[in-house]
């Protein structure tokens, strides 16, 4: 056999391919071709350039038209004065309450259109966007009429929204983490975005944002792009628009809240149903901050064998177990103190009791009307039940996160208590009628922090007011505001 280095058509079998004749013959060879390889070359090189013109042309093409439709996308629908549409997302059905009566004045209002959909959530903890379920059959219980948007690809959700053309969307809380990617305030920014707080109001110094140092309770990004924010009380308006600077003051309007209507509207419902006659109501309210960060206040790890050993003892009462509805899934969280199997094995022991049960939903209102007492971690829980006139026994975590102005001012009307064991005592003994000397103080916690009784009224005034302002009429003003006395709340 030949070697592989001996060829040619002119060396012979025994010439080596770099023998002086072979590199005399391809070097003929080569000159003879390049002329047409210069050629090849040029055409190649003319024919690329035209490759890249035409593509920067096309770029600059596509570029042009997403610029034109990302303008189009983030201008709102300007209103003429027809019906305003309006689109309620709604992940959170324990926080119904915050918006319900808003659905219902805007439903009732002819100027109005009103669409709402449930959606996916994820709580911290969570390991996906889930529960728009649990939302639909909160929403059905209610019987409100709403479209379900729980397409896996959250962007043809946003396309349903954007469909419907809205003059306003609200959310129901500030926290984009919360809902999937196509309801985050950037996504929503081709609309006027509207919030109303899920909480009455908030009582903490809350953590600082990383990039922003700023309260993300009052200065997250759907702040930012909100078009109005409604605030309880002055001092909750007046907070949020330092916080946001010179272009956040107009966003926040004074209107009341909802929340505190509906509470003080509940109809009182206590879940535990047990005969022999009437016995003293505790309802033990628990916080999801139970980590090392965020604002610090959840007690569960450190409460739930005691609460546990107390409701065994003590059948002359009843309990209901109320967790924050972020609660569950953040002891799937890996700055939890307590994992899953201990959280279940605690509800499983807590079901197993008599005098016992959980609650979870949007009515729990009814629930704190209907109890004696109230044992709590915070946060919400501090406000919330003195609407109702309900003792508080507030059991403090060492290292929460420090009170604002308007905090400070809610815990005077709560009984505050450092240790476990002199808390129980103390809403043992308030649940079975003891006085409650606070009870003044809570009345005017709520004379001054819910001075308005009419909020979903005063939020439909300032919805018209800011769209008439944006339509060059003249805008309605919001009726002055009317004081109500916490004894009619």
């Amino acid at each position: 056999m030949m070697p592989s280095d001996y060829s040619g058509p002119w060396n012979g079998p025994e010439t080596p391919k770099r023998s002086m004749a072979w590199r005399l013959w391809n070097y003929l060879r080569n000159i003879v071709l390049m002329p047409g390889r210069v050629k090849e070359l040029h055409e190649i090189t003319i024919e690329t350039q035209g490759l890249m013109l035409r593509e920067l042309r096309r770029q600059r093409d596509l570029t042009k038209l997403a610029l034109a439709r990302t303008a189009e996308l983030h201008v709102p629908d300007s209103w003429t004065g027809g019906q305003v549409r309006v689109v309620l997302l709604v992940h959170y059905p324990e926080a119904w309450a915050s918006l319900e009566g808003v659905y219902w004045a805007l439903e009732e209002d002819d100027r109005f259109a009103v669409t709402v959909a449930s959606v996916p959530r994820r709580f911290p903890g969570a390991d996906r966007f889930a529960g728009e379920d649990l939302t639909h059959d909160a929403l059905t219980a209610n019987g409100v009429p709403h479209i379900r948007l729980n397409f896996s690809d959250s962007f043809e959700s946003l396309d349903v929204v954007r469909a419907l053309r809205p003059h306003l969307v609200f959310r129901q809380s500030q926290w984009d983490a919360d809902v999937p990617p196509a309801f985050s305030s950037k996504a929503l920014g081709f609309t006027r975005l509207c919030l109303v707080p899920y909480e009455t109001m908030n009582l903490v110094e809350n953590v600082r944002d990383e990039a922003t140092p700023t309260d993300t309770a009052v200065d997250a990004p759907f702040h930012r792009a909100a078009w109005r924010v409604f605030c309880a009380n002055e001092t909750v308006r007046d907070a949020a628009a330092a916080s946001n600077g010179p272009l956040g003051a107009e966003r926040f309007i004074v209107t009341g809240h909802p929340k505190a209507a509906s509470i003080g509207a509940a109809a009182p419902r206590w879940p535990v149903a047990q005969d022999g006659g009437r016995r003293g109501r505790i309802v033990w309210s628990a916080h999801h901050s139970i980590g090392r960060h965020w604002t610090r206040f959840g007690m569960f790890p450190r409460m739930q064998h005691e609460m546990l050993d107390f409701a065994r003892s003590r059948p002359d009462l009843e309990f209901v177990f109320m967790p924050h509805p972020m609660l569950p899934s953040f002891v799937g969280h890996a700055d939890s103190p307590i994992g899953r199997g201990e959280f279940g094995a605690f509800l499983a022991a807590w079901a197993g009791l008599a005098n016992a049960t959980t609650y979870v939903g949007s009515d729990y209102a009814g629930v704190i009307r209907a109890a004696d007492a109230v044992i709590t971690d915070g946060i919400s829980m501090l406000i919330e039940p003195q609407i109702a006139m309900k003792p508080i026994v507030f059991v403090e975590r060492d290292d929460h996160r420090p009170f604002n102005a308007t905090g400070r001012a809610v815990v005077r009307g709560v009984h505050v208590h450092r240790d476990v064991d002199s808390a129980i005592e103390a809403v043992g003994r308030l649940a079975l009628g003891g006085a409650d000397p606070l009870v003044e103080m809570q009345r005017e916690n709520v004379r001054e922090l819910f001075a308005h009784p009419d909020p979903e009224r005063r939020i439909i005034d300032a919805i018209i007011a800011g769209l008439e302002a944006e339509a060059g009429g003249s805008p309605t003003l919001l009726a002055p505001v009317t004081p109500i006395d916490a004894a009619s709340a």
